[in-house]
């Protein structure tokens, strides 16, 4: 009886044997050439495009250098108060992007914050950009209105 045992155990050494030999030489098949963001690459860019400096459109003429919109000054306690909001912003929106989550109500609160508290600043417009890059069904969901999404007045 042991030799049964031990027969089955060479037939199985066997096949394992060769399916490893055959995944090893078997040709690497090539990935398709757009493939798919990973969740780090869309957090890093996200992070360059929200936390880049605003800038208006071009105007239609050459000569003339882009305006920069202009935002009122905040006091150093201010800032970093509206810092602190700003980056709890981005990371509930990180947070947001991840699979199951998908909730950005943390993140829509912090921009309101930001909105409603320091109106007229950077934070103020990279809170209601923020809020413009969300899908049509999350601004419904959460009830975003488009002047808080609303870049024209800077």
């Amino acid at each position: 009886m042991s030799t049964l045992w031990l027969k089955i155990a060479v037939i199985s050494a066997i096949i394992i044997g060769a399916f490893i030999l055959v995944s090893v030489l078997a040709p690497v098949e090539e990935k398709p050439q757009q493939q798919e963001k990973s969740y780090h690459e869309v957090i890093e860019e996200d992070d360059r495009r929200l936390r880049a400096e605003p800038e208006v459109e071009k105007q239609p003429e050459p000569e003339a250098e882009p305006a920069k919109p202009t935002f009122r000054e905040l006091s150093l306690e201010e800032q970093v108060q509206a810092g602190k909001l700003f980056e709890m912003a981005l990371l509930y929106r990180k947070q947001g992007r991840l699979p199951g989550m998908r909730s950005y109500k943390l993140m829509v609160d912090y921009c309101r914050q930001l909105i409603r508290e320091y109106p007229g600043t950077v934070y103020s417009y990279k809170a209601k950009r923020m809020l413009g890059d969300l899908r049509p069904r999350d601004r419904e969901r959460y009830g975003i209105t488009d002047e808080e999404t609303d870049l024209s007045s800077y």
